[in-house]
């Protein structure tokens, strides 16, 4: 298995949590952890093909607006698993007021 590596963490797959419950049918029931990435990283990111492109299909909410947006159905959350270790991530930004990375759906 081919693992990503973000923030020294093994990753094995990035995608939104839709996509990846078809894969991982108990994937709600994983824990759930945040897993903080610099400026630098979304652009990096899409170029070495951990997320797809383009850059402006994400965006960075902050943590109160997450909900929303997912309720809208405009946005959803950005997971990264590791599944050999049954853990979910959520990419974010900061850490006193973290910002969650957000793929357009509309």
């Amino acid at each position: 298995m081919e693992f990503i590596s973000i923030a020294g963490l093994a990753i094995s797959t990035i995608g939104l949590m839709n996509d990846l419950a078809s894969t991982y049918r108990d994937l709600t029931n994983w824990e759930e952890k945040d897993i903080e990435v610099d400026n630098d990283w979304m652009a990096l990111a899409i170029q070495n093909k951990i997320i797809e492109p383009p850059e402006g299909s994400y965006v960075w909410a902050n943590l109160r607006h997450v909900p929303t947006l997912e309720l809208k159905g405009t946005h959803q959350v950005v997971i990264a698993v590791n599944k050999d270790r049954r853990l979910k991530y959520r990419i974010v930004r900061g850490s006193t007021d973290p910002i969650v990375l957000m793929k357009k759906t509309s």
